[in-house]
């Protein structure tokens, strides 16, 4: 991988969680019933990641886990929004 994708890659990921706190702030009232789902969703991919690094090298690496990563931190940011919301 060239530098340029390297840092759209980076770029790319780190939107995964603002993403999640607009998910989060249109759907409300979807929060509270699919906290169990965004649990898994978070299992699931941290699973994936460990099991990335055992069958993929190279760019292959990169890309399967940076996906992983902008998956794993949109249910991130709708559980923070979660709790939050709960303090209130």
């Amino acid at each position: 991988m060239n530098t340029i994708q390297i840092i759209l890659t980076i770029i790319i990921v780190c939107l995964g969680f603002p993403i999640g706190l607009l998910i989060a702030h249109f759907t409300k009232e979807e929060l509270k019933p699919g906290k169990p789902w965004f649990i898994v969703i978070i299992i699931s991919c941290i699973i994936m990641i460990i099991l990335a690094f055992f069958f993929f090298t190279g760019d292959n690496l990169v890309f399967i886990i940076a996906t992983l990563v902008f998956i794993l931190l949109i249910p991130r940011a709708a559980l923070i929004k979660l709790k939050k919301k709960r303090r209130k």
